[in-house]
């Protein structure tokens, strides 16, 4: 009787072996997607007409808050969300920097721009997309002003896309994600 048990658990793990293999040979474990770095290598103009790019800001987390600002509702808007997350990440403020991003440099006249950007804290900049700027974010599916589309976008200490967030997030979330960007990588 011990001996049948142990031929049938044999038979068993064997059967068990020869099937993970075969099907090993039709499912395939997916590749890792390759580093995204959307904008990099592309000027931002400053609304005091300085050349920016997003890799200027390597070693930071980088938020980059894309739409026409003039152009959103009255009320508490994605800005307030991320200067109240900012709040929150207990001084490692330092190192998060946030762009928004024009989409609508006809209506965001850049001294108005600055000054209702720079309202929200010393980590926010202002700059306006250009015509190439516009379509890359076009090309993750974005649409710059919508407020139902996910128009905001965190790149990490090496340019890489990490997060994609509504227009509409709470503070209390968003600081949760940036904690996390923010902890030591281990390799």
């Amino acid at each position: 009787m011990r001996r049948s048990g142990l031929v049938f658990a044999a038979s068993a793990v064997l059967v068990g072996a020869l099937l993970g293999w075969l099907v090993s040979g039709y499912v395939r474990t997916p590749e890792p997607p390759q580093a995204v770095r959307p904008l990099a290598g592309v000027p931002l103009m400053s609304h005091t007409g300085e050349t920016i790019r997003v890799d200027d800001y390597r070693g930071k987390l980088l938020v980059l808050v894309f739409g026409c600002v003039s152009c959103w509702e009255a009320g508490r808007s994605v800005l307030d969300e991320l200067a109240d997350a900012l709040q929150r990440l207990h001084g490692r403020t330092d190192e998060v920097q946030v762009l928004v991003v024009s989409t609508d440099p006809q209506r965001d006249e850049p001294g108005w721009l600055a000054g209702y950007v720079m309202a929200f804290g010393p980590r926010f900049v202002s700059v306006v997309g250009s015509p190439e700027v516009i379509r890359r974010v076009a090309a993750f599916g974005l649409t710059p002003g919508d407020p139902d589309a996910a128009p905001v976008m965190v790149l990490d200490q090496r340019g890489h896309l990490r997060l994609l967030f509504p227009f509409r997030i709470s503070a209390p979330s968003l600081a949760e994600d940036l904690a996390a960007l923010l902890r030591p990588v281990r390799s």
